[in-house]
């Protein structure tokens, strides 16, 4: 039986890069800089920052701004659909030691049918909730929202308030608006309440929409990327690094020029 999960989860760069060349010296930074970074705008921020509003009909995601590291968990050898689309260029881990660092698989949605809720055996029930994917995670999620001013069941403490700016996580409340924001440290909800929202939000970030109609090889065929996603900034070593992807033998001797301490495998596309 053939291999259909990896053991590793790999990590392409430089889609967007002009050439090999570009593509060549952003992998070698990345490796320098000991980090992949969830956010290119907040690059020092460890969170995610979420927001609303939803990019469903052209990505597939449920947020309008959802910061990730990603990664695919597809073996060497049929690795070809994901690097067309991506790049010839990548950088492989453990699957435990992504994991350990908070990184999970999405839960992939085909956006062509339906979704059924507990109880309705599929058919839509009564139920008001719009039950087109694309319409119905970005519903749930502001629905959530704009019950939070219902939920004043006790007031933040002080403690907690001042602990959080403190810490500066009062960025994760950028999931929701000024006016929520300045009455959570204004002690008018109970961090409770935040906590389960916020939660809600989390699942949401691993939700990811596709055509399910859409041949294997299609750009938009997400399902194809097997992707695992991580919500901060991975921090690595050299060492932690388990198989450098390269295009040809001619980047395989300049990276071990650059980096005569890799002591990990090589895989070479050509």
């Amino acid at each position: 039986m053939g291999q259909y999960t990896s053991n590793l989860l790999c990590h392409f760069v430089g889609r967007s890069r002009e050439n090999d060349n570009e593509r060549f010296e952003l992998l070698k930074t990345i490796i320098e800089g000991k980090r992949l970074i969830a956010s290119l705008e907040h690059p020092d921020n460890p969170q995610s920052f979420f927001q609303l509003g939803y990019h469903c009909e052209n990505v597939g995601e449920v947020f309008g701004e959802c910061d990730c590291v990603c990664f695919c968990d597809i073996p060497d050898n049929a690795l070809s659909i994901h690097i067309n689309k991506y790049s010839r260029f990548g950088i492989g881990f453990n699957k435990k030691f992504i994991a350990e660092q908070g990184a999970r698989p999405v839960m992939y949605v085909p956006n062509n049918y339906l979704v059924a809720e507990r109880g309705d055996g599929g058919s839509g029930g009564q139920s008001s909730t719009p039950r087109v994917p694309a319409e119905y995670f970005p519903y749930i999620l502001t629905l959530a929202c704009n019950l939070l001013p219902l939920l004043q069941l006790g007031a933040a403490p002080d403690a907690l308030a001042l602990n959080m700016k403190q810490n500066g996580l009062e960025e994760a409340l950028g999931l929701f608006d000024r006016n929520i924001r300045e009455a959570f440290f204004n002690k008018q909800y109970n961090p409770l309440v935040f906590s389960l929202i916020q939660g809600i939000a989390t699942q949401m970030a691993y939700v990811k929409l596709y055509d399910a109609t859409l041949p294997d090889d299609h750009p938009d065929n997400y399902y194809m990327e097997r992707e695992w996603r991580c919500l901060k900034n991975v921090l690595f070593n050299i060492e932690d690094i388990e198989c450098i992807y390269l295009p040809n033998s001619d980047y395989k001797e300049l990276f071990k020029q650059s980096f005569p301490t890799y002591n990990g495998r090589f895989f070479i596309f050509d």
